[in-house]
């Protein structure tokens, strides 16, 4: 698949690049000329990526990331700014399932899933607000899915994290066009793009990111 999209200059964080979405996300990141930050528990997959990603003309580095632990999530911070720099793009991927209607899921299966797929994007959130920020064009691209919206028997658990991240990210993503708006001081144009996951991985069409722009 041709890829439009042009990167270049531009930094991504991905979490949860070691398998699945994040993986992919992250090999369309540095084909589109990004350098990535690739992040999760399992550094050896991560390393894994980064060998595959430069022997592709890529640009990868890998942080090792707990999106349970605030200490781990401060540190890749500081870890990014040594490596390369500022973040331009924050990739909330990670996430896990847990199936099982709300009478059957223990609470502590359910605080263990909320943890992961909801507490952890307001945390990465919080955590890089203030270098994205920074950034002339920063964004925020969380994860959430087809389930958060329609919310189908014996997904209780996973529906409601997706379902609160739909919420919390609330706005499709944002970007804004290189000329300047045709009215306003100094103005620039927005023009709003959906961006399916198709874009990113054909194979995974039935889930959504939402992303909003971070910026005055």
């Amino acid at each position: 698949m041709a890829y439009s999209l042009d990167l270049s200059g531009r930094v991504a964080l991905v979490t949860g690049a070691s398998s699945g979405l994040g993986a992919q996300f992250a090999k369309t990141l540095a084909q589109a000329g990004a350098a990535v930050v690739l992040a999760s528990r399992r550094v050896d997959k991560l390393k894994e990526l980064r060998a595959h990603i430069e022997a592709n003309g890529g640009d990868a580095h890998v942080v090792s990331l707990d999106v349970t632990d605030v200490t781990s999530i401060k540190a890749a911070v500081a870890h990014a700014e040594t490596e390369v720099g500022s973040i331009d793009i924050l990739i909330n991927n990670a996430g896990v399932a847990l199936g099982g209607r709300f009478d059957e899921t223990h609470l502590d299966d359910f605080e263990w899933l909320l943890d992961i797929n909801l507490r952890a994007v307001v945390r990465m959130c919080h955590a890089f607000l203030p270098m994205l920020r920074a950034r002339p064009a920063a964004q925020i691209v969380n994860l959430s899915s087809l389930f958060g919206l329609i919310a189908p028997p014996g997904q209780v658990a996973y529906c409601t994290s997706k379902g609160a991240v739909a919420a919390l990210t609330g706005n499709p993503l944002r970007v804004p066009k290189s000329e300047p708006a045709a009215s306003g001081p100094a103005a620039t144009e927005q023009v709003e793009v959906r961006l399916d996951a198709a874009d990113l991985c054909p194979r995974y069409t039935a889930r959504v990111i939402r992303g909003v722009k971070i910026g005055p």
